[in-house]
C-alpha cells in the first residue's frame, strides 16, 4: 500500500523571500460535537492504495511507460503526509516517469461536501498555474477528483498546441479510469474532528513565540525560497482546519535567519517508514511526547533538516533556524 501526498511544485532556490500563503480560510463547517445518532464509520477512497488507481494498462496509457511512486518528505512545505488527507476521508497520490513525456501525475481525491467552492470552481476547467502543473477535476456521485500533470517542458515556455493536447489527453484519460471505479470504491467518509485537535493558529498569533525563540527582532512575513504551499490537496486541507504553515525571516547583516512552522491538528506521529526515509533520529522537545530531528536533504539549505514534534494527537514540523527552540516555543503556546 503507498500513500502519497500530492505536491503541487518543489522548486527550491535561494531567491526573494516567498510571501506567504495566509490567503482568507474558508472556515470548515465541522466541528466536534456531541450527537445520540452513529456516525458513519470513517473511510479513505480504496482504503488508501494509490497503487490500485494507477494499474499497468492507466500507466501505459498515460506515462506510455512504466511509473514510480513519488513521495513528499516529512518536512515539505506542503501537506507532508497522507494523514489529513485521510481524516478528511480522502487521498492523494503521485508518480513519476522521468523518461515519459508526462514525468510527473498526481491525483487528489475527497468527499465533495468537504471541498470549498472556490477550489471546485477554480478546478473545472483544464489550467496550467505558472510552475508547469496543468490539471482539472470533477464531480461524482459525491466524491471530488482533481488530476494533475507536470509539463515536461521548462514552465517559463509558452504552452504550444500539441504539449497542451498531450497533457489534456493524459488528465482525461486517468480521470476517465478513475470514474469507472464504482462510487463506494472511492467515496469517503472524514474523521469526526476530535476535541484533542488543536485549532489551527493563525500566523499572526505565532510570530511573537517563533521570533523570540529564533532571536528575531524584526520579523517579515516569508521564506527564503521559491517553495510554496500551494495546490489542490493543500487548499481542501487547510480549508478544514487540518493544516497551516507559517514563515518568517530576518536578515541580520550578512546573515540570515528563517524560520517556517507546519502545524498539523490530528495527524499524530508518522508511520515508522516516513520517519525512516527522513533518517529520523529521536530528539527531546520540551512539552512532546515524541520529537525527531529530519534530514530532509544531504546537501545543505535552510531546509535540509526540520524538527517535528507530536503532542497528543498534533504534530509540529519546524524548518529553518533554531528549530529545536521555536518547536518547543510553539508546542508550549499551543498547549497539550
Amino acid at each position: 500500500m503507498t500513500l502519497i501526498a500530492v505536491a503541487t511544485l518543489v522548486v527550491v532556490g535561494c531567491s526573494a523571500p516567498a510571501e506567504p500563503t495566509a490567503a482568507p480560510r474558508v472556515e470548515s463547517t465541522r466541528s466536534p460535537s456531541p450527537s445520540t445518532e452513529a456516525a458513519p464509520a470513517p473511510k479513505v477512497p480504496l482504503d488508501g492504495d494509490c497503487d490500485a488507481l494507477l494499474s499497468v494498462p492507466a500507466a501505459e496509457a498515460v506515462f506510455g511507460t512504466a511509473a514510480a511512486p513519488s513521495v513528499e518528505p516529512l518536512g515539505h512545505v506542503l501537506p507532508s503526509s497522507p494523514a489529513p488527507a485521510a481524516l478528511l476521508g480522502g487521498i492523494a497520490c503521485a508518480w513519476i516517469s522521468p523518461s515519459s513525456q508526462i514525468p510527473w501525475m498526481g491525483v487528489t481525491i475527497f468527499p465533495a461536501e468537504i471541498v470549498p467552492d472556490e477550489v471546485v470552481a477554480k478546478g473545472s476547467s483544464f489550467e496550467c498555474d505558472g510552475f508547469g502543473i496543468c490539471g482539472r477535476a470533477v464531480a461524482h456521485d459525491g466524491t471530488w477528483v482533481r488530476v494533475d500533470v507536470a509539463r515536461s517542458l521548462a514552465p517559463e515556455r509558452p504552452l504550444g498546441d500539441e504539449e497542451a493536447a498531450t497533457l489534456v489527453e493524459a488528465v482525461d484519460e486517468m480521470l476517465s479510469s478513475i470514474i469507472d471505479l464504482s462510487s463506494q470504491t472511492l467515496l469517503g467518509v472524514p474523521s469526526p474532528p476530535a476535541t484533542t485537535w488543536w485549532s489551527p493558529p493563525s500566523c499572526e498569533d505565532l510570530e511573537g513565540t517563533v521570533a523570540a525563540a529564533a532571536a528575531m527582532s524584526a520579523p517579515e512575513p516569508g521564506f527564503p525560497s521559491d517553495a510554496t504551499s500551494d495546490g489542490p490537496a493543500w487548499e481542501v486541507i487547510r480549508a478544514n482546519g487540518l493544516i497551516e504553515s507559517c514563515a518568517w525571516h530576518e536578515y541580520k547583516g550578512a546573515d540570515l535567519v528563517a524560520t517556517e512552522v507546519i502545524v498539523m491538528p490530528g495527524a499524530q506521529t508518522p508511520s515508522i517508514e516516513e520517519l525512516d526515509d527522513v533518517n529520523a533520529r529521536p530528539i527531546e522537545i520540551a512539552g512532546a511526547d515524541e520529537a525527531f530531528f529530519l534530514v530532509l536533504d544531504d546537501r545543505p539549505s535552510a531546509r535540509s533538516t526540520a524538527v517535528l514534534a507530536v503532542v497528543g494527537d498534533n504534530r509540529v514540523t519546524v524548518v529553518g533556524s533554531s528549530a529545536e527552540d521555536v518547536a518547543a516555543a510553539v508546542v508550549g503556546e499551543l498547549g497539550p
